[in-house]
């Protein structure tokens, strides 16, 4: 099992996210692995419906996931982890409110908006650091 995050593309034409597959490529193979934080920020039930998808992360990268259900603290701890190379994770709801504030900020490596669909995410376009997907486990992908 192996968790792609790097290279995850999206098709701007069709909105579907492309996960490029090579074996060198899986997140926990990055020699600055370390100094790289995956954030998941969601206020609604999407945390506890993919409970199963969090305990991979987490397994997979042990103390590097935060989860938020508050704009404020999330949006704080982004801008103090100055040292980090932060993924974050969040819906297309709440990223309209959180993206706007941090997507300038050098330690947002990467922002991956689910619930995303053509129609709906077209405010994304204009931050380059945000990929689109149907839904959370899209990042994640079974070798």
């Amino acid at each position: 099992k192996t968790l792609l995050v790097s290279n995850m593309e999206t098709n701007r034409e069709n909105q579907q996210p492309e996960v490029k597959v090579d074996q060198y490529s899986s997140f926990d193979q990055f020699n600055w692995l370390d100094n790289t934080e995956l954030i998941w920020y969601d206020k609604t039930d999407e945390l506890f419906r993919h409970a199963s998808f969090i305990r991979i992360l987490r397994r997979r990268l042990y103390q590097h996931v935060e989860m938020f259900d508050d704009l404020e603290k999330c949006e704080n701890y982004i801008r103090t982890s100055q040292h980090h190379r932060i993924f974050l994770i969040t819906s297309l709801e709440e990223g309209q409110y959180i993206i706007p504030n941090i997507h300038d900020l050098s330690q947002l490596y990467s922002a991956y908006i689910y619930n995303a669909t053509k129609t709906n995410q077209l405010w994304t376009e204009k931050y380059s650091k945000v990929y689109t997907m149907p839904y959370p486990d899209t990042l994640y992908h079974e070798n």
